[in-house]
């Protein structure tokens, strides 16, 4: 008996040495990383050309055509995009996505509202080449124009206080999100 016990146990051992010794020949690909649709959807929204706008702009002029606007959200971020097409959309890092330009007028008024008043802001606004999400208790403003990208920081506390210089840019963002929001929870 106690010889059946032995040899049980000298098969057990060596089903686990033959496989660790596969494993260790033939290792599992390593998993693929999955790219973040919420990272992928900004940056398609800040990338957004004139011309897949369909729109002609002189060279001796600089237009904003297009507001992306992040900042942060319980934890996570929001992003709305809006064009002078009048074309909109929310995006979360948690994944969910609203697009509500050119399917609603309300919004796509108010988005071709916002990004034609943004046009007055882009003095206070900084060319950059690289958009990236906005510290800890800032809104980030990215001006997209013919011209390149540029960038407006603005802390969330003097927005708050109403003692921002962007803050009417802010209100116009706000009420393109309160029409999307509006038409899409009803």
């Amino acid at each position: 008996m106690i010889l059946i016990y032995i040899c049980l146990v000298l098969f057990q051992v060596g089903l686990i040495v033959f496989f660790a010794w596969r494993n260790r020949l033939h290792p599992k690909p390593e998993s693929v990383s999955i790219i973040n649709p919420f990272d992928r959807q900004r940056n398609i929204a800040l990338n957004v050309s004139p011309a897949q706008l369909k729109l002609t702009i002189p060279d001796d002029e600089t237009l904003v055509y297009g507001m992306v606007i992040d900042m942060e959200i319980e934890g996570g971020f929001m992003t709305l995009a809006c064009y002078i097409t009048g074309a909109a959309a929310l995006y979360f890092s948690s994944g969910g996505r609203i697009s509500e330009g050119g399917k609603n007028v309300e919004v796509a008024e108010s988005a071709v509202e916002f990004v034609t008043e943004a046009q007055g802001f882009l003095e206070t606004a900084q060319l950059i080449k690289i958009p990236v999400l906005p510290e800890h208790g800032f809104v980030n403003f990215y001006f997209l124009t013919n011209k390149g990208k540029y960038i407006a920081k603005e802390n969330m506390n003097y927005i708050n206080d109403n003692s921002s210089l962007l803050l009417g840019l802010f209100e116009k963002a706000s009420n393109v999100i309160s029409k999307i929001h509006k038409n899409t929870l009803g």
